[in-house]
């Protein structure tokens, strides 16, 4: 962010102006497929202000074109801290593309899938690299959408084991989504797992001692996921009701 200005999150120009994520701030060019969405389906014309953004927190505004006129500064946002990461088991009745689509524009920075050891659904090698990079597009559709300027990383597929020792290496508790546990908002834990359908085995639950309720309901997987990422990044960012 460049010295006296506003995080960009704040700056009323960043949600009123189309956002579009390009290789190269320096030497900005605007994918073909982005064009033609916001040229042809959303009726802008090569006049229209757009931010130019390289998804890590770069950004300079331009006009819309295949290569932008009238670049601005480039300015550049840190990535907000502490990181939110919400783990996901994989389950059959999931809505991945749902998932990540509202995670990212909640303000999730990590999204992670989860093979528990319950889950009915088990992906092959190919299968994880084909829904993975599915995901990858359905978040930078979401990010532009809700113009966020940092794309949240998508993690697949460790085991819950993994991804407790991977946390616990990066000086960071996960937290289990699990009945009767404490108030998910009151919490400074920001590293949250949702399990499958039939739940954490005995074994996954004994990997960690700090558990989160999420109400007195049953939820389905993809609407207990959503509920995390909308109490961590509430919690974190400092919007949403006053406990």
């Amino acid at each position: 962010m460049t010295a006296g200005a506003e995080p960009a999150h704040l700056d009323p120009g960043i949600r009123s102006r189309p956002l579009v994520f390009v290789e190269d701030l320096d030497h900005p060019a605007i994918d073909s497929g982005d064009l033609h969405h916001l040229r042809r389906v959303l009726r802008h014309d090569q006049h229209t202000p757009v931010t130019l953004c390289d998804g890590a927190g770069g950004w300079r505004t331009g006009t819309l074109d295949e290569v932008p006129g009238d670049l601005g500064p480039t300015n550049r946002e840190a990535r907000r801290s502490p990181l939110v990461t919400v783990g996901v088991a994989l389950a059959k009745s999931v809505r991945s593309d749902l998932v990540v689509q509202k995670l990212t524009e909640l303000g999730v920075d990590r999204i992670v899938m989860i093979r528990a050891e319950r889950s009915v659904v088990r992906w092959s090698d190919s299968d994880t690299e084909a829904k993975l990079a599915r995901m990858r597009r359905v978040v930078r559709e979401s990010a532009m959408q809700s113009r966020r300027l940092v794309l949240p990383e998508i993690v697949g597929t460790p085991t819950l084991q993994q991804f407790v020792v991977a946390e616990r290496a990066a000086g960071r508790t996960v937290g289990i989504a699990e009945p009767g546990g404490e108030r998910l908002s009151s919490s400074a834990s920001t590293t949250v797992a949702v399990g499958p359908e039939g739940g954490w085995s005995p074994e996954e639950l004994s990997l960690s001692a700090v558990r989160f309720g999420l109400g007195a309901g049953v939820l389905r997987v993809e609407t207990a996921a959503i509920a995390v990422g909308v109490s961590l990044c509430a919690a974190r960012d400092g919007w949403g009701p006053t406990p």
